[in-house]
C-alpha cells in the first residue's frame, strides 16, 4: 500500500513531506512482515530445525531483495531511455550531468519512468498476498 500510494503521487512537483507517509508505511510494513513469515514458516519444524529454517528465510529474503532491486534497476533504465533517448544515452547517470533548468524540464519524464519502475514491486507484492492468503488458508500440518 505503501508503495503504491507513493508511485501514484510521485510527480515532479511533489513535495517530500506528501510522499514520506507511504515511504514509512510501506518500510514499517515490510519490517513488520518478518517475524509473523518466519514465524508461520517453522511453526511445522521440529526443534532443532528451526535456527536452520530462519537462516534460510532469511537467505531467501535477502536473495529476493536483491532481485527485485536489479530488476526494478533495469525497469526504470528502460523506461528512462525510452521517455528520454537523447537524455540518457550513455546511462542514467547522463541525468545528473544535465544543468539544474534541464533537469527541471525532464522532470516529468522522470516522474512517469519512477512510477512505471515502482510497479514492479507494486505487482509483486500483490502477488505475494494472494499467495499468503492461500496459503494461511490452509490449517498447519
Amino acid at each position: 500500500m505503501g508503495y503504491a500510494g507513493f508511485a501514484l503521487l510521485l510527480g515532479p512537483t511533489t513535495p517530500y513531506w506528501q510522499l514520506l507517509p507511504f515511504l514509512a508505511v510501506a518500510t514499517t510494513g515490510a519490517g513488520a512482515t518478518m517475524l509473523p513469515t518466519i514465524t508461520m514458516a517453522t511453526r511445522t519444524l521440529d526443534d532443532p530445525d528451526i535456527p536452520s529454517g530462519t537462516t534460510m528465510i532469511n537467505v531467501l529474503n535477502q536473495l529476493a531483495t536483491s532481485v527485485t532491486t536489479a530488476a526494478v534497476a533495469v525497469v526504470l533504465a528502460t523506461a528512462l531511455s525510452s521517455r528520454l533517448p537523447a537524455t540518457v544515452g550513455d546511462g542514467i547517470g547522463d541525468l545528473q550531468a544535465l544543468p539544474t533548468a534541464d533537469r527541471a524540464a525532464v522532470a516529468p519524464q522522470v516522474s512517469e519512468a519512477m512510477q512505471v519502475a515502482l510497479a514492479l514491486p507494486v505487482a509483486m507484492m500483490a502477488a505475494a498476498l494472494v499467495v499468503a492468503v492461500v496459503v494461511f488458508r490452509r490449517p498447519p500440518r
